[in-house]
């Protein structure tokens, strides 16, 4: 603002009004900041504030529906916001004792910043992946008839035996017989422990190695999965028929090839940062190459329990 000598006077008021506006805005935006502090703060532990957000993250834990019912809701959020403070409590005696100085700690903590920072990159990586539209939708159902159209619940003797020392002809000499009862027989014959248990289980909650198989199963039939730490003999008692109508099917189906889609994604990058790093294994690592260790699952870097496979056991909640 520019003010002319000969108004000394005028400019005076100017400035001292210039002042009190100024004053003014700036009470006015500390009374806003003080109001939002004291809404996002839900509770104080001597001098430390915990907030709304953090309640908000530690309620991401639980199941949406549960969050979203009034009858339970406000349990569990009183159930959280004790918890936060419970750790608070914690975390501030760790502190009195330096503890955030020993090197397991400082360990776990490099290690919690590498998992979130990963995590934070893979979710980057899939934010932009579109929705499938319906036609793959529909595809997916079209080629699953054992997850839709044919879907069973199945009830099933079970042998299940730890493959630690175990001989491979004995397993092969399993896949040969047609009927549990001699299994059972042949795995005594030979002194092997095994568990016996007998299950009921829908169609996507079974391994698709078997799965795939049991579809036309008729009673009695034997299935020998063969597992990198486990083998297990199933034998078919009863399949019920439970189809899912694609209506029923299709949220969950979107939710599985997005996730599907993902996993792709996630598994390029990886494939290219690979390359384009230099990787060296050490010690007893060291006959390793980069391109060898190529089977880490999706979930593992992105880590938010929703690979395809999870996605696929959730067919059993669609009643």
């Amino acid at each position: 603002m520019f003010v002319k000598k000969n108004s000394s006077v005028s400019s005076l008021a100017i400035i001292r009004l210039a002042a009190l506006v100024v004053l003014a805005l700036s009470l006015a935006a500390c009374s806003e900041d003080e109001e939002t502090n004291a809404t996002q703060v839900v509770a104080k532990v001597d001098s430390t504030e915990i907030t709304v957000h953090q309640l908000n993250a530690g309620l991401e834990s639980f199941n949406r529906s549960a969050i979203l019912d009034p009858g339970v809701a406000e349990n569990i959020r009183l159930s959280v916001l004790r918890k936060l403070v419970d750790q608070q409590l914690f975390v501030a005696q760790a502190k009195v004792k330096e503890m955030e100085r020993d090197p397991a700690v400082v360990q776990a903590i490099e290690q919690a910043k590498r998992q979130i920072l990963a995590q934070a990159y893979a979710r980057k990586l899939m934010a932009g992946i579109k929705a499938p539209d319906n036609k793959a939708i529909e595809t997916y159902f079209d080629e699953h008839p054992e997850f839709f159209k044919n879907r069973k619940i199945y009830t099933m003797r079970t042998l299940a035996l730890s493959k630690q020392g175990l001989d491979t002809e004995v397993i092969g000499a399993l896949e040969k017989l047609d009927n549990l009862t001699k299994a059972e027989a042949y795995l005594k014959s030979q002194g092997i422990l095994y568990q016996q248990k007998m299950v009921t289980s829908p169609a996507e909650d079974m391994p698709m190695g078997v799965v795939l198989n049991m579809v036309d199963a008729p009673a009695g039939q034997l299935f020998v999965l063969n597992m990198p730490s486990q083998v297990t003999v199933y034998e078919v008692v009863e399949a019920i028929d439970q189809p899912f109508m694609l209506e029923q099917a299709r949220p969950l189906i979107n939710q599985l090839l997005t996730n599907q889609a993902n996993e792709k994604r996630v598994r390029g990058e990886t494939e290219r940062l690979r390359k384009s790093a230099i990787i060296v294994y050490k010690g007893e690592f060291s006959d390793l190459k980069p391109t060898t260790i190529d089977d880490v699952p999706v979930e593992s870097i992105a880590n938010d329990g929703a690979s395809s496979e999870n996605v696929s056991r959730g067919l059993s909640g669609l009643k």
